[in-house]
């Protein structure tokens, strides 16, 4: 098969994206013509660069998947630490870890809340306003939901309703893992919440409800320090 043929038959003829058995099938063909042929030169070096070519289309397909398998694993860590974004994002144990640690804040504040909660509701204001109060100063609040599937849209209303205007994440897995990622000590009983400093280092935690006041007692000297 000429090398104008065969491109022909590859880039008019066919959708190669979706025909890769064909691709293989092209290029076998093409390998016998390049050692039947071998006596012409001509079609020798036609057929092997028709093979060339055909190897070149299908690696550069599986790099290009690869490309973007990569680049919708880094776009969903972006999103995560987008501060401009109304979301309820889903997040293992093990990305909590990693949100925490990527902070780059002073002070970092995780919630751990539910719809379903009601000291979760009353004291879900202060948070919201400790967030306002204190976010020029390097203080980060990480909000997350422990609310179930069913409850997401719940969930994500009474965001609104409070005028959440940045990422929030709901936790996903198993229980206990999601526990220990935040401290071992912890009951689990909700609200829950985690202070840390600017190295990702947890310095204090609560179970249960607290008070504006309470919170930004700890929080201020590692604003201040």
């Amino acid at each position: 098969m000429g090398l104008f043929k065969l491109y022909k038959k590859i880039f008019i003829d066919r959708n190669i994206s979706n025909r890769s058995p064909d691709l293989t099938q092209d290029v076998d063909r093409s390998r016998r013509n390049l050692f039947v042929n071998v006596s012409n030169p001509v079609i020798a070096i036609q057929s092997l660069f028709a093979v060339i070519l055909i190897f070149s289309i299908v690696l550069l397909s599986c790099s290009t998947a690869i490309s973007a398998e990569s680049e919708n694993n880094t776009t969903k860590f972006e999103t995560m630490n987008n501060e401009n974004s109304a979301m309820l994002i889903d997040v293992t144990p093990e990305e909590i870890t990693q949100l925490i640690k990527n902070s780059k804040a002073k002070a970092t504040l995780v919630n751990v809340w539910a719809t379903w909660c009601m000291p979760c509701r009353e004291e879900f204001p202060d948070l919201v306003k400790l967030q306002a109060d204190l976010r020029d100063k390097g203080f980060r609040l990480i909000f997350i939901s422990a609310d179930f599937d069913r409850a997401v849209p719940e969930a994500k209303k009474f965001l609104e309703q409070q005028g959440v205007d940045y990422t929030t994440y709901r936790k996903v897995g198993k229980d206990m893992d999601f526990i220990n990622s935040l401290n071992p000590d912890w009951n689990g009983s909700l609200p829950g919440s985690f202070l840390y400093n600017e190295a990702g280092e947890q310095v204090y935690f609560w179970q249960g409800k607290e008070t504006y006041e309470e919170f930004k007692k700890h929080i201020l000297p590692l604003l201040e320090g």
